[in-house]
């Protein structure tokens, strides 16, 4: 067992973002094996470009704010505070923040890319 303390970790920009942070929880940095653990921060304006995660899936569990996904054919769909959004391993996203207020959320990866 471990205590986690996600405020002792680093804020770092996230890469292929625009205005986006996160800290990790469990990952690399405790010795996960199975999954990433993220808290991040979406600025107003935030975004991310158009990826794929081959093998990962992701989990956006929205805890402020309200989070935008597009996928690959421009399908949106919107995640508010207390609601999440999933995306399937090999599935072309990219992520908005169009609104003036930040966002907050906790992101689970699965597996460890």
């Amino acid at each position: 067992m471990k205590l986690i303390k996600p405020k002792e970790n680093p804020s770092v920009p996230t890469p292929d973002h625009t205005d986006v942070t996160s800290q990790e929880i469990a990952g690399e940095m405790i010795g996960a094996k199975s999954c990433v653990v993220k808290l991040g921060l979406y600025q107003p304006g935030g975004s991310s470009i158009f990826h794929v995660h081959e093998k990962q899936e992701h989990v956006f569990y929205i805890l402020e704010g309200a989070l935008t996904l597009v996928d690959g054919n421009k399908n949106e769909i919107t995640a508010h505070a207390g609601e999440a959004l999933y995306v399937p391993a090999g599935e072309e996203h990219a992520a908005f923040n169009r609104t003036p207020e930040k966002i907050v959320y906790l992101a689970v990866t699965a597996p460890i890319p």
